[in-house]
């Protein structure tokens, strides 16, 4: 899979108080053979750099704002079946002036005993997560407790088996799970939930698939991304095959906290089909639907703005050419910028992922035609190579405003 470049220009060594270089073994150049080794030794505003590898420990980031940046091939894993509960990797406590961004570590959980392989706690500032395959058999590959500023950006969340707990309970995993205030966007992200079957254990109990995400007292901004529930198992009860219902791509619940708030755009999500019923002597479970939500807690805006880039290169040197979807004579403002996308939403403005306004250009203004469509060039000339960030927003005739997600370009 190949990932965005998102935020190329702020990941360079340069903008960092320090760097330190982790490897699998020690060597010229080698600061450390242990991530964790490396935590503890940075201070705010430094940068790992995490070589290949599989490093197989458990890392804790604890109130202070770094970056883990890892190269291709590296990875944090535990397949012990002699595992603890930790996670694979922990952020917790930071404060409303700390940022941590992990960028291409990728995690791989199976231990036999339960855990989430990325977890987040008590959080005031920033966590920003992108370009991250996360696995996990045998708990939830994201769990956000009280964590209220968190950007995951091209990411594959897949929740492989359900858990046991320690009271051996079976439970379903889910991609991603926000809970207890906690406030996140997700932008070009996959999440799949468990399927029921349990990982190298015989079905004994019905057990539902895992929802790919799953929102309490929660708020959830989502954009470009697909999720899909897993798949219900089936078990023989008296010589009848009864069957388990699917997981919902998205399950918000009210738990007597914040009100949930999740808004979707631009997005496909799916439900995860029930195990095999042998109807001549068990009703089928009910249908899962690909949301299941109280009513309220959720805001779908899926279709209506798309910005694309269009393959071959235009007439111009220095130009690129872009497609831009809309409503029928929508209005629109086009913005380019080099740098980084913000969570920080615009006044008056649905969609909360903004280029930064500190760096971005206005390109274009004008109208869309009578089919909500335009396609037109962009004079990138004058902005950095490799990549720059495009975005649009459209003003539609009932007065409605409307944002295109930002869309990475390549221009030379």
């Amino acid at each position: 899979m190949q990932w965005l470049p998102l935020a190329l220009c702020a990941l360079t060594p340069s903008v960092f108080a320090g760097t330190w270089t982790v490897a699998k073994t020690a060597g010229p150049g080698v600061d450390f053979t242990s991530i964790q080794a490396a935590v503890d030794t940075a201070v705010d505003g430094d940068r790992i750099l995490i070589l290949s590898g599989t490093y197989a420990e458990n890392v804790v980031i604890d109130g202070k704002a770094l970056t883990l940046h890892g190269e291709s091939g590296a990875s944090l894993q535990h397949t012990s079946l002699t595992g603890t509960h930790a996670p694979l990797l922990a952020v917790r406590n930071l404060a409303a002036s700390q940022t941590v961004q992990i960028n291409e570590l990728d995690l791989f959980r199976v231990t036999g005993v339960w855990g989430p392989s990325l977890e987040l706690e008590h959080n005031a500032g920033g966590v920003r997560v992108q370009n991250m395959f996360i696995d996990s058999y045998d708990g939830h590959c994201l769990v956000a407790t009280d964590s209220k500023d968190i950007v995951l950006t091209n990411c594959f969340y897949q929740a492989n088996a359900p858990f046991v707990d320690p009271q051996g309970v079976r439970h379903p995993s889910s991609g991603v799970v926000l809970r207890e205030g906690s406030s996140a966007w997700i932008w070009n992200t996959a999440a799949r939930g468990s399927h029921g079957f349990p990982l190298s254990v015989p079905a004994v109990d019905l057990l539902p698939g895992g929802d790919a995400v799953f929102v309490s007292d929660s708020t959830l901004h989502g954009f470009s991304s697909g999720w899909s529930g897993g798949t219900g198992n089936s078990v023989n009860l008296g010589g009848c095959q009864v069957a388990a219902p699917g997981g919902a791509a998205l399950r918000v619940e009210v738990s007597g906290g914040p009100a949930p708030l999740v808004v979707l755009q631009q997005g496909v999500l799916a439900a995860g089909s029930a195990g095999f019923t042998q109807t001549s002597c068990a009703t089928p479970p009910p249908v899962t639907q690909a949301i299941e939500a109280p009513a309220g807690t959720v805001q779908s805006q899926f279709g209506k703005a798309r910005l694309l880039q269009v393959p071959g290169n235009p007439t111009e040197a220095g130009m690129v050419r872009v497609e831009l979807l809309g409503g029928s004579n929508d209005v629109f403002a086009l913005f380019v910028a080099a740098g980084v996308v913000s969570p920080t939403p615009l006044p008056n403005f649905i969609n909360p992922m903004w280029i930064d306004p500190s760096t971005a250009q206005l390109m274009r203004l004008g109208s869309l035609n009578a089919f909500g469509a335009a396609t037109f060039d962009v004079d990138v000339s004058n902005l950095p190579p490799l990549w720059v960030e495009v975005q649009a927003a459209l003003f539609a005739t009932d007065n409605s405003q409307w944002l295109t997600n930002p869309k990475a370009l390549f221009i030379h």
